[in-house]
């Protein structure tokens, strides 16, 4: 079984890293300063400034893995249209009353997730909305597609997760109570039919979901919120990011804890840790101390 440890640690922004997302053999990652940054695999150095928006950013995605597209989601319900070297281009439109905690691509449409419970469909050519469902009156915190890619998982700060045929653009499936007060995070097992949550209670759930989504584990996984899943399918392990300023790593085959990585005292994250992003030889933590953590 792998053994990680700490590799690098990259720096550079002024404020709490949100989001990170993949774009080629880049990292691309945004937060508090309003900055979005890439940073380059290949050569380990602190990132390059590809834009910046005048808010928090709290959500982003790139439209190619050239990074001459992308998207970004503030804290005031903005999306902008990023051109990184045309910023001419750049079109911000007020998409959400409040924050958007997630973007999700799927075939032709950009999905937003706001803090007013909305969802949004947007066309990502012509960056126009086409349809918008009011799911809740709390915020949709994140949303992940299937294998199959016939379904969106919603994480809701209801309590719970909504399964959503994306062909028919509807809910098909509410699992109640999922986490009180407030889902996080989502992260679909690549083979089997589970689905794992991690929500404020600092609890991750596993559901069984070809037994009408039944709650098959119930596993307390840290001190506070778990704000990140992310699943290495070749490893068989399930990574779990927490704001009590720990990373964990589990067993996908017996749900066992099998490392816990950083902290303070062992020379991690001193703060809350947001978000995870896999790279073919490990994976990597950022959060509000503005790090990005290499682990391999």
């Amino acid at each position: 079984m792998k053994i990680f440890s700490k590799e690098s640690v990259l720096t550079g922004h002024q404020g709490a890293i949100y989001c990170a997302i993949a774009a080629g053999k880049h990292i691309l990652t945004a937060g508090s300063d309003g900055w979005i940054a890439a940073w380059d695999l290949s050569t380990g150095t602190d990132g390059n400034l590809l834009a910046k928006v005048p808010a928090q950013v709290f959500s982003l995605v790139s439209l190619s893995d050239t990074m001459d597209q992308m998207v970004a989601g503030d804290m005031n319900g903005v999306l902008h249209w990023v051109f990184p070297g045309r910023q001419e281009l750049t079109k911000s439109i007020q998409a959400h009353k409040t924050s958007i905690f997630n973007l999700v691509v799927y075939g032709d449409y950009l999905i937003s997730l706001g803090g007013d419970g909305r969802m949004i469909f947007w066309d990502k050519e012509q960056m126009m909305p086409i349809e918008t469902i009011q799911l809740t009156d709390k915020a949709l915190r994140k949303g992940k597609i299937s294998p199959d890619g016939n379904t969106l998982a919603i994480a809701a700060s209801d309590g719970q997760i909504y399964l959503m045929d994306l062909e028919q653009k509807k809910i098909r499936q509410k699992m109640y109570d999922a986490h009180l007060p407030s889902v996080f995070c989502l992260a679909f097992h690549p083979t089997r039919s589970e689905l794992f949550s991690g929500g404020r209670d600092a609890h991750i759930k596993v559901w069984d979901l070809d037994a009408d989504c039944g709650l098959k584990l119930d596993i307390a996984a840290h001190w506070f919120t778990v704000n990140d899943l992310l699943i290495l399918a070749e490893e068989q392990m399930l990574i779990s990011a927490s704001r009590d300023k720990t990373v964990r790593v589990w067993d996908l085959n017996d749900y066992s804890l099998l490392q816990t990585l950083g902290g303070i005292a062992a020379n991690g994250h001193s703060h809350s840790v947001n978000c995870l992003i896999a790279t073919e030889e490990g994976f990597f933590s950022a959060g509000d101390d503005r790090k990005l953590i290499y682990w391999v």
